[in-house]
């Protein structure tokens, strides 16, 4: 992790549909089964292609570390996935992760990557933000 950066500001990637549906309030909480931080106070929404753009700010209440069938019974109706759709993401793998998301704030324009000092390209599953990007962000 870069000096620059903060454990509790992440960049996830995520597909235009599932940015959608946080956006539009419909998806409140963000599944994930590699080592994103439980310390994550703040997520960037990367929207994936065709977007290709930084597209909301989301507020983190919490994270739970649960098993995938666990997860699935306390917030699969808030997830905004069908449950096959949620099992073959967790194939594989026992536990997860679930952020649950408070508050999200739409950038009013889209943000490139590109336009970013601490990512460089698109992250797999999470990218570490700096100050400065957040503030970006923010200001966005």
């Amino acid at each position: 992790m870069a000096e620059d950066t903060h454990p509790t500001q992440i960049l996830i990637s995520i597909y235009p549909r599932y940015a959608d549906a946080i956006i539009n309030g419909v998806k409140r909480v963000e599944f994930r089964k590699n080592g994103c931080p439980t310390s994550a106070q703040l997520i960037a929404l990367y929207s994936t292609k065709p977007d290709s753009s930084i597209r909301a700010l989301c507020k983190v209440d919490s994270c739970v570390v649960a098993n995938k069938h666990t997860l699935w019974k306390r917030y699969g109706k808030v997830g905004a996935i069908p449950y096959k759709d949620f099992m073959a993401y967790f194939h594989g793998t026992t536990i997860g992760k679930c952020y649950v998301l408070g508050s999200v704030c739409k950038l009013k324009r889209p943000l490139p990557l590109k336009r970013l000092a601490s990512v460089h390209s698109v992250p797999q599953s999470f990218a570490y933000l700096s100050k400065e990007d957040i503030r970006l962000l923010q200001r966005n």
